[in-house]
């Protein structure tokens, strides 16, 4: 008698969101299209009064969402995470997009094959406002030394395995670098690999100020 085959595992992607329907709509586009067959979109907005709830009503039951205020960008994603059900979780702001459509299915792939990494990140391309391709990010290979000093791995990049995350993602004392506390939490007791391809657009708006060390040092110490 030939045994079941194993059930491919729920890939759960969580997006926080507040006022960002500009860019909405080709992010949940881009969880949409996806070519992995088990996916769960899960977005949760803070409120916002700038029609992206109207995108969100019009994705139908591609995507689950609430529309409520909340205590900002990591209050947002610890909700949605509690919500979620996935094996594999992946977390991209609502201005960001995956790269293309194999991005999920590439990922469970190198996880199915390496069940010992918990923590997997690739290379992300930056964008303007408009879509247009800045530059890439190309991540280097896993140092927990080098990460320690700069944080290289680009949020919209990375996924990671439920069992390493505990009752919840974000620090929500942090209103900034709370990807990066993340990272150097899950660093001390877990595996981290780079998949050597690009996996999320990281988009640049107008006006935005990248967050300094120092900065994250004195979130730290609030």
């Amino acid at each position: 008698m030939t045994s079941a085959p194993t059930p491919q595992p729920l890939v759960s992607i969580l997006t926080p969101s507040f006022n960002q329907a500009r860019w909405l709509e080709d992010n949940l586009r881009s969880v949409a299209c996806q070519t992995y067959p088990r996916v769960e979109h899960i977005v949760m907005d803070g409120g916002s009064t700038d029609g992206s709830v109207a995108v969100l009503e019009a994705a139908g039951t591609a995507v689950r969402w609430r529309s409520e205020p909340d205590r900002g960008q990591s209050h947002a994603l610890n909700k949605a995470f509690a919500e979620s059900a996935g094996e594999i979780i992946g977390w991209i702001n609502s201005d960001d997009a995956y790269f293309d459509p194999r991005v999920v299915e590439d990922v469970v792939r190198f996880f199915d094959r390496n069940p010992d990494v918990d923590v997997l990140y690739g290379h992300a391309a930056s964008v303007n406002a408009d879509g247009r391709i800045l530059h890439y990010y190309w991540a280097p290979r896993f140092h927990v030394r080098l990460l320690r000093l700069y944080d290289y791995i680009v949020q919209p990049s990375v996924f990671c395995r439920r069992r390493a995350l505990g009752d919840h993602l974000a620090d929500e004392s942090l209103g900034f670098a709370m990807d990066y506390e993340l990272w150097l939490r899950l660093a001390e007791r877990h595996r981290f690999a780079r998949l050597d391809r690009v996996i999320a657009i990281d988009r640049v708006q107008p006006g935005e100020r990248l967050p300094s060390v120092a900065d994250f040092y004195r979130a730290g110490d609030a």
